[in-house]
């Protein structure tokens, strides 16, 4: 059903193909905290997510690709997952996530993954902008522009799967669900967008050609209507249901 008490609707700012987006199991936004704007996602508990539907969107393939968002952690001690687009293990998938208890942030490709290898310099309560570039079949992982981890990633990223924001795979049984607020939600094809240390950004994402999906998580309390700020994008609701 779709429930007006968790109506929360989060749209799209990317210039690109409409990508339908659904919010699962409670998860809204909330005033409380923002990095730009007026509010953010918020999740508490496992399975509480975004999804969109499989799309080219979401395959790199070998070229260039970023995929950033500020995140605060509610803790540190659960594994927890940013971005997951995956169909099957070793199949073209990609995944972001923090890595409990001792990795900390982690891009993996399976069977592989390049990781921090520890929780050095991360706290909770914090905002942090975090990043993952790939450049010339080299993925750098950043945090709030500085590199902390980075090796080579030459995959071929292309994976008939739908994306997650903020769980696993499966949005009814996932169990790696983000505790916190992720805000600015990002994903670029074709193009590294940081080369180097840089200074994390200081306002609100704009769109470009690039970009594939932009959440900026305006609205208000629990769950009103976001502002989508593309110039000219196509406009992509999310909706909380359950």
């Amino acid at each position: 059903y779709n429930s007006t008490e968790l109506n929360a609707s989060f749209e799209d700012s990317a210039e690109h193909q409409i990508h339908t987006m659904t919010a699962h199991n409670g998860a809204v936004t909330k005033t409380a905290q923002k990095k730009f704007g007026t509010a953010s996602y918020y999740g508490s508990a496992d399975t509480m997510c975004l999804t969109s539907p499989a799309s080219e969107d979401w395959n790199f393939g070998t070229d260039d690709f970023t995929v950033e968002l500020w995140a605060r952690f509610n803790t540190l001690d659960e594994n927890m997952e940013f971005f997951t687009h995956r169909d099957s293990l070793g199949d073209g998938d990609w995944a972001l996530w923090w890595d409990a208890p001792t990795l900390g942030i982690r891009w993996e490709f399976y069977p592989s993954n390049i990781n921090q290898g520890s929780y050095t310099g991360w706290a909770i309560d914090t905002w942090y902008h975090i990043a993952v570039a790939r450049v010339s079949g080299v993925v750098t992982i950043y945090q709030d522009g500085v590199a902390v981890a980075s090796g080579a990633c030459t995959e071929d990223f292309d994976c008939d799967a739908q994306l997650v924001v903020a769980e696993e795979t499966d949005a009814s049984s996932g169990s790696e669900g983000f505790q916190g607020y992720l805000d600015e939600i990002r994903i670029s094809k074709g193009i590294a967008r940081y080369v180097g240390e840089f200074t994390p950004p200081t306002s609100a994402f704009e769109s470009d050609q690039y970009t594939k999906l932009l959440l900026h998580c305006d609205g208000v309390d629990d769950g009103t209507t976001f502002t989508d700020s593309a110039d000219s994008a196509p406009r992509h609701i999310i909706t909380a249901e359950g």
